[in-house]
């Protein structure tokens, strides 16, 4: 699929494979640096290209899918979105989204979740949900703009440079 961003560029959202491990790695790795989007903090990324690759195999099962975002061939954005897999929890679908620095608002994360978003409803899911850090206002934004609510905070949850920061629980029915 293509969508054209703010930018005037157009970006291709597709399924992750195989061959993309070594640039998702380097992706992931750049992201982590940053320290305040992503939950793993640089030293717990993968360290290989294999460990990657096991990663991308993972998501290739039925009730699971990992896209990836590229603008001008290369990868700018990642999202993966997981069915609930015990019979409880099988009506919902939590996902994650991760976006670099120089294209973060350009409507790459909206691209990302709504065809996760599609894909999940396709699969039978009727909520929709995820964890953000208090402190990500763009994504609690963006969430609040596709429909979520929050559901809950765990205040405290997480633990930053130091300090504590709250785990906001976000979820959106679509059935």
């Amino acid at each position: 699929m293509k969508v054209k961003i703010r930018d005037g560029r157009c970006v291709r959202i597709r399924e992750a494979k195989r061959s993309d491990a070594e640039e998702l790695l380097c992706h992931i790795k750049e992201l982590a640096k940053e320290r305040i989007y992503l939950l793993m903090e640089p030293e717990e990324t993968p360290k290989t290209v294999e460990e990657e690759e096991k990663f991308i195999n993972i998501y290739q099962k039925k009730n699971r899918k990992f896209l990836v975002a590229l603008v001008d061939g290369r990868i700018v954005g990642s999202a993966d979105c997981r069915i609930g897999r015990f019979r409880k929890t099988g009506h919902t679908a939590s996902f994650g989204v991760a976006v670099r620095k120089e294209y973060r608002n350009l409507g790459i994360g909206t691209a990302l979740l709504s065809e996760l978003m599609k894909w999940a409803e396709e699969m039978g899911a009727e909520k929709l949900w995820l964890s953000v850090f208090s402190t990500n206002e763009r994504a609690i934004s963006l969430y609040k703009k596709l429909g979520f609510e929050v559901e809950c905070i765990r205040n405290g949850q997480f633990r930053i440079d130091g300090k504590y920061v709250d785990e906001i629980i976000m979820a959106k029915w679509i059935r």
